[in-house]
């Protein structure tokens, strides 16, 4: 398995080095991701996680993996 820093994170185009990153993933009833990080909290993400009956999940431990390394 190879570790790999991440730097940037949808939403954050514009910040870049050792940022924090919200622990919030939305899904759907599908258990399909719908809005994850800062993405979560851009305007209008709550009033749609309202109206789609998201689930919100808040300070989750998530570990990325890059399974395409070889």
């Amino acid at each position: 398995m190879t570790e790999r820093a991440l730097s940037r994170f949808p939403a954050q185009e514009q910040i870049t080095g050792a940022s924090k990153i919200p622990t919030i993933i939305y899904y759907d009833k599908q258990g399909n991701v719908r809005a994850i990080g800062a993405e979560a909290t851009k305007d209008g993400i709550f009033e749609a996680a309202e109206e789609g009956n998201w689930v919100k999940a808040e300070w989750c431990v998530s570990y990325l993996c890059d399974h395409t390394a070889g």
